[in-house]
């Protein structure tokens, strides 16, 4: 399909020569002010028009209803045009000469060619209606379409909710996207409804994020043996979010069992300075047994000793750069022959760039992570960044982190949890409770 381009002083007399020109089987695509040169130094106002020439289509023509057929019929006659069309032809509107001095214009453009000579009896006065009702329709999709890709100012409901979306830190491509998906949506008459836009993005946004929930096998006498792992760059927190799932599992879910939940941890922490003496302090408030591991192989023996022994298994590693493909890759050797039997959360720092946080994913794939845990909440101003990067993958959140208290500042992940912290969406925030307030499963209880 080939795009044209038409310039002349007005819309009318661009429009004309592109009907006499090219014929009236085209689709203009949008109308532009530009300028022509005129003389040397000179210039004029004028009107470019884009436009498609229309392909005629292979498909079968759908059929014309008989009575608009003998409506069209006896206007023939009248206007002494062709012989009478058989049934369920595919028609023309008649033109003649004698018709564009006397005939109402039926087309909402100025000047298009598309005239018919009616007279105000009961049938014709119907036909003209019907004709008119569908043409209409024809040039709204047209404009419709046109408003998506043209450049064409924003509506104010979509100005505003674009300020809103930059305001919320989300990445310039994600906000293209939703906008896309918001002018699809949305009608004519809803283009300056903002309530109806919000909630059109909102559900959208919440689209993007993903999120599970773990849950521990039925109670029984031997030991669960679950082996979880956190990994992920420096400083995000990770020691800390151990201490605060060994409390989690060891205080909270407990509470659904006859018995207590036996919970350990393990560590390959031994780079950073003090890191081991840190989540000893933790486990020893908590009377949770604690092992150094400093290889590859005593990481292997420390995990088959306590698989065997406890119910749930935590191993705090090395923060490693999303730069540092080296250093990452080997740590991971450290889990070689056991990376079946333990579940990996990949951690993330909540203020982390969009950017950054997709390339943290895309670094940490050597680890077969199955769940992010999002820390640091309780810093970020604005969730957009950490949406959009979630939006690229696949991969759910099971818990969020919302300070450094331990074991409090832990919850289970909810999608209401970050659209309810997303600035500009108050309007709607009665909708949002309502909608998503089925997905938000039962808080930690820690007393």
């Amino acid at each position: 399909m080939s795009v044209y381009t038409e310039i002349a002083d007005t819309v009318d007399k661009c429009k004309k020569k592109i009907y006499e020109t090219y014929g009236t089987n085209v689709s203009i695509i949008s109308t532009r002010h530009t300028k022509i040169p005129v003389f040397l130094f000179f210039s004029k106002d004028a009107v470019e028009i884009t436009f498609i020439i229309n392909e005629p289509t292979k498909a079968e023509p759908t059929p014309v209803p008989q009575s608009v057929l003998n409506q069209i019929n006896k206007l023939n006659a009248q206007t002494k045009t062709s012989t009478p069309l058989p049934p369920q032809a595919n028609t023309a509107l008649p033109t003649t000469d004698k018709a564009f001095e006397t005939a109402h214009n039926i087309s909402p453009y100025i000047n298009e060619p598309r005239y018919i000579e009616v007279k105000q009896d009961t049938d014709q006065a119907a036909l003209y209606e019907t004709v008119t009702m569908l043409q209409t329709s024809v040039h709204t999709l047209a404009d419709r379409i046109s408003r998506l890709t043209a450049n064409e100012p924003e509506s104010k409901g979509i100005k505003t909710l674009k300020a809103i979306l930059e305001a919320n830190g989300f990445s310039h491509s994600y906000i293209h996207e939703l906008l896309l998906h918001v002018r699809k949506s949305i009608s004519l008459e809803q283009e300056n409804d903002i309530d109806h836009i919000l909630k059109c993005a909102i559900d959208k946004i919440a689209d993007s994020i993903k999120i599970t929930e773990f849950s521990l096998p039925p109670n029984n006498d031997a030991p669960f043996g679950l082996v979880f792992s956190l990994v992920g760059p420096t400083g995000v927190g990770k020691t800390t979010t151990v201490a605060k799932l060994c409390a989690y599992y060891f205080l909270s879910l407990a509470k659904h069992y006859t018995k207590r939940l036996s919970v350990s941890a393990i560590t390959i922490d031994s780079y950073r300075i003090g890191a081991w003496e840190q989540i000893d302090k933790y486990c020893q408030a908590m009377h949770i047994p604690l092992t150094v591991a400093t290889t590859s192989e005593e990481l292997q023996k420390a995990v088959i000793d306590n698989k065997a022994k406890h119910d749930v298994v935590f191993i705090d590693t090395t923060g490693r750069s999303p730069k540092d493909s080296p250093k990452i890759s080997e740590m991971s050797e450290y889990f070689e022959g056991i990376t079946d039997q333990v579940a990996f959360f990949l951690t993330i720092n909540a203020s982390t760039q969009s950017i950054d946080i997709e390339n943290t994913i895309e670094a940490y794939k050597v680890f077969p992570y199955s769940s992010l845990i999002i820390t640091k909440t309780d810093e970020v101003s604005a969730f957009g960044g950490l949406i959009s990067a979630l939006d690229k993958t696949d991969i759910p959140i099971s818990y969020i982190t919302t300070g450094q208290g331990v074991p409090s500042d832990m919850r289970k992940a909810t999608k209401l949890f970050f659209l309810t912290n997303l600035k500009g969406f108050e309007p709607i925030k009665d909708y949002i409770e309502t909608s998503f307030s089925e997905t938000t499963p039962a808080e930690i209880l820690w007393k």
